[in-house]
C-alpha cells in the first residue's frame, strides 16, 4: 500500500470523525439550546405585553398617532424652513458659494488683523489666519463655475462617490435638478461678512462645529443609515476631542430623531425581538442605577450611558439591506485600521524615547502608551478585540486579491496593536476569537485544535522553570484585575448587607466606596474591578444577569443561522458575531470598559450590525422557503392537472373504441 493511499485514508478518517463530532454537538442538548432563538422569539411575541401592542387597539392607536405626527411634521414651520433652506442652497450657483467662502475668509483675516494690530487686544492667531486662507483658496476656484450646487453634488465624480457609494444618497433626494444655478450674491456676501466677524472674535471652532452639526442633521433626516455609518467611522477618534461624550450623545440623539422621523412617516419599520427586549431592560436598569451613593453626578453619567445604548434600536431597524451592512463593516474596518496604525506608531515612539533616554525598556509601561486617542490602552484594546473578528473573517472570505490584501493588512494592524497594549486579557480574547472563527469557518481546523489542546500542557511541562514562572506571573497580573476581594469588602463591609448585594450601590458608587477600603484613587479602584464585579456592585444582581442574558441571546441568534448557512459562504452575522461575543466575554473577566462612552457606543453599534445582518439573512431565507413552497405547490398542481388530463384522454379513447365496436 502506497504512502499516498495511507495519507488519504487517514485524512478521510479524520474528516469523518470531525463531521461526527460537529453533528453530535449540533444535535445534542447544547446545540439545540443555542439554535432555538426563533422559538424563544415566538414565545416572546406570544406574551401578553407584546400581544397587547400588536392587538387591534394597539395597532389602531399607533396608526392614529403616526398619522397625526406625520401630518404635524408635514405642516410644521421648522420642516418647511429646513427644506426651503436646503432647496435654496442646492439651486444656488457655485459662484455664489465661492463668494460666500471668499467673503468669510477675507473678513476673518481682516478682523483678526484689526484685533491684533489696531486695537492691540491680542497677538495674531495662526489658527484664525489658517482658517481664513482655507476659505479664500476654494472660494477663488469656485468663482469660475455657474453650475448649481445640486448638479455638482449629483453629477460630480468625487463628490458623487462620497455621497452615493459611501453614504447611500440617491438622486431622488434632490428633484428637478437645474444645471445652471441662481445668483444670490447679496445673501452670500452678507452671511459671509457676519460669520467672518464671529469667526474672528470667537475662533473657527464654533462655526465649524455648527456646520458639521447641520450637515449631520441633514444627513440623518434624509438617510438615517448615514448617521449610524458616520458614528461608526468617527467615534474612535472623538475621545481626544473636548466634550467627546457630549458630541457622541448629540450624534446618537440626531440619529434616533432621524429614525423616528422616518418611522412616523412610514418609510422605516420597527421590530422588537427578545434580544432587543434584553437591551431595553439593560437600558432601563442603567437609568435606575443613576440613584447612586456617588450623588447627583451619577445621574448624569447614567443618563449619558443609557442614551448611548439607545443607538442599538435605530441601528438594528434601519440597517436592513446587505449594501448598508457592507458599508458599515468596511467603515468599521477603515477606522480600526487608522487607530491601529496610530497605536503602533505610539509604541514605536515610546520605545525610541525609552531607548534614547534611560535605556531601560519595560514592556508593560510601553503598553500603557498605546491608546490611539482612547481613554486608556484598556479601552483601546477592547475596541481592537471587538473589531478583530470582522477583519479576520473579511480576510478569510475575500473573493479577490485586492480585497484579501486590504483585509489582511487591516487584520495584521489590529493584531499588532492589540499585542502592543501588553494586556493579558486582550491577548487571550484575540486567541479565543481566532480559534472560534477558524472552528466555525473551516472544519479542517478541528484536528489542529485538538492537537493544540494536547501540545500546550506538554510544552508547559517541558518549558524551563524560570520561563514558566514568568509566564504565570504575567497571566496572574491580568487575573488580579478581577477585584473579587474588593467586591466582597464593599458587599459585606461597613454599611454593607443583603440590600447592597441585591441592588448595588448605583453608578460610580463602587469607586467612591472602594476608596475607603483601598486608600487609592477612584481611577485605581475602577481599574481593579472587572466588568462583572462592577456591574454587580453598581446595579445589583440584575446588573450582572442582564448582560449575561444579552450575550446568551446574541449567541443564540448567531448560532441559529449556522445550520442554514452554506459551508462555502459562511455569513458574517453568525461567524463574526459568535467570535466577537467570545472575545468580549473573555476580556470582561479582566477589565471593565463600559464606563468609557466610546467603547460603550461602539459595542452596541457592533451588536446591532450583527443582529441586523442576522435578520436580513433570516428574512431572505424565509422568502426563499416561500418561493420553494410556492414552486412545490405549482408543481403539484401541474402534476394533478396532467393526471386528470391523461385520465380524460384515456376515458375518451375508451368511449371512442366502444362506439366503433
Amino acid at each position: 500500500m502506497s504512502s499516498n493511499h495511507i495519507f488519504s485514508r487517514v485524512g478521510h478518517a479524520i474528516a469523518s470523525a470531525t463531521g461526527r463530532v460537529y453533528h453530535a454537538i449540533g444535535a445534542g442538548p447544547l446545540g439545540r439550546l443555542f439554535t432555538s432563538y426563533q422559538k424563544a422569539d415566538c414565545y416572546f411575541h406570544q406574551t401578553a405585553l407584546v400581544r397587547s401592542m400588536h392587538g387591534k387597539r394597539g395597532k389602531l392607536g399607533y396608526r392614529t398617532m403616526r398619522r397625526r405626527v406625520a401630518c404635524a411634521m408635514d405642516q410644521s414651520l421648522l420642516r418647511r424652513a429646513a427644506y426651503g433652506t436646503i432647496n435654496g442652497l442646492c439651486r444656488c450657483s457655485m459662484r455664489t458659494l465661492g463668494a460666500f467662502f471668499l467673503t468669510l475668509g477675507v473678513y476673518t483675516a481682516m478682523i483678526t488683523w484689526l484685533i491684533a494690530s489696531v486695537w492691540q487686544h491680542a497677538a495674531p492667531d495662526g489658527t484664525r489666519l489658517f482658517f481664513a486662507l482655507a476659505m479664500i483658496l476654494p472660494g477663488i476656484l469656485l468663482l469660475f463655475s455657474d453650475r448649481s450646487v445640486a448638479f455638482m453634488l449629483t453629477k460630480g465624480r468625487l463628490i458623487g462617490i462620497l455621497l452615493h457609494t459611501s453614504l447611500g444618497l440617491s438622486d431622488d433626494e434632490i428633484k428637478n435638478i437645474p444645471e445652471k444655478g441662481k445668483s444670490m450674491y447679496t445673501v452670500a456676501i452678507s452671511l459671509g461678512m457676519l460669520l467672518g466677524v464671529l469667526t474672528a472674535v470667537w475662533g473657527p471652532l464654533y462655526p465649524l462645529c455648527a456646520l458639521l452639526v447641520c450637515i449631520f442633521l441633514m444627513l440623518t433626516l434624509t438617510t438615517p443609515e448615514a448617521g449610524i455609518l458616520l458614528l461608526l467611522v468617527f467615534a474612535p477618534f472623538l475621545e481626544s476631542v473636548p466634550y467627546s461624550a457630549l458630541w457622541l450623545a448629540l450624534g446618537v440623539f440626531l440619529s434616533f430623531a432621524g429614525y423616528v422621523f422616518k418611522l412616523m412617516r412610514g418609510t422605516r419599520a420597527f421590530r422588537m425581538e427578545i434580544q432587543d427586549f434584553a437591551v431595553l431592560l439593560l437600558l432601563l436598569l442603567t437609568l435606575l442605577s443613576g440613584v447612586s451613593a456617588a450623588g447627583g453626578s451619577a445621574m448624569l453619567g447614567a443618563f449619558l450611558c443609557a442614551l448611548l445604548m439607545m443607538v442599538y434600536f435605530p441601528a438594528v431597524n434601519i440597517l436592513s439591506t446587505p449594501l448598508w451592512l457592507k458599508r458599515c463593516r468596511w467603515g468599521l474596518l477603515f477606522s480600526a485600521a487608522v487607530v491601529a496604525l496610530i497605536g503602533v506608531l505610539q509604541f514605536a515612539v515610546a520605545l525610541l524615547v525609552a531607548v534614547q533616554g534611560t535605556g531601560d525598556v519595560h514592556m508593560i509601561d510601553l503598553g500603557t502608551k498605546v491608546h490611539a486617542g482612547f481613554a486608556s490602552n484598556v479601552t483601546f484594546a477592547y475596541f481592537m478585540v471587538l473589531v478583530f473578528p470582522f477583519s479576520l473573517h473579511a480576510f478569510i472570505r475575500a473573493k479577490n486579491s485586492p480585497h484579501r490584501l486590504t483585509a489582511g493588512f487591516i487584520c495584521m494592524a489590529v493584531l499588532a496593536a492589540t499585542v502592543l497594549t501588553w494586556l493579558p486579557g486582550a491577548w487571550m480574547a484575540i486567541l479565543f476569537e481566532i480559534v472560534v472563527l477558524f472552528l466555525l469557518c473551516k472544519r479542517s481546523f478541528f484536528p489542529y485544535f485538538v492537537l493544540g489542546l494536547v501540545a500546550v500542557p506538554v510544552a508547559l511541562f517541558f518549558l524551563p522553570a524560570h520561563y514558566r514562572a514568568a509566564l504565570f506571573a504575567f497571566l496572574r497580573n491580568g487575573v488580579e484585575l478581577s477585584g473579587a476581594g474588593l467586591a466582597m469588602k464593599i458587599f459585606f463591609g461597613e454599611d454593607g448587607g443583603v440590600m447592597r448585594l441585591l441592588f448595588g450601590v448605583g453608578a460610580d458608587g463602587a469607586e467612591r466606596i472602594g476608596v475607603m477600603y483601598t486608600g487609592g484613587s477612584v481611577s485605581a479602584v475602577s481599574e481593579s474591578l472587572n466588568f462583572w464585579w462592577e456591574q454587580w456592585l453598581e446595579s445589583g444582581v440584575l446588573g450582572m444577569l442582564l448582560p449575561a442574558v444579552l450575550f446568551f441571546f446574541l449567541l443564540q441568534n448567531c448560532f441559529s443561522l449556522l445550520p442554514h448557512t452554506p459551508k462555502e459562504q459562511s455569513a458574517v452575522a453568525p461567524v463574526s458575531g459568535i467570535a466577537m461575543v467570545t472575545g468580549a466575554i473573555t476580556i470582561s473577566f479582566f477589565t471593565s470598559c463600559w464606563q468609557d462612552p466610546v467603547a460603550l457606543l461602539l459595542f452596541f453599534i457592533l451588536i446591532s450590525i450583527v443582529t441586523a445582518d442576522a435578520r436580513v439573512r433570516r428574512s431572505n431565507r424565509g422568502e426563499e422557503e416561500e418561493i420553494e413552497q410556492s414552486d412545490a405547490c405549482a408543481e403539484f398542481e401541474y402534476r394533478l392537472k396532467e393526471k386528470h388530463r391523461k385520465k380524460a384522454a384515456k376515458r375518451k379513447e375508451v368511449d371512442h373504441e366502444q362506439q366503433n365496436g
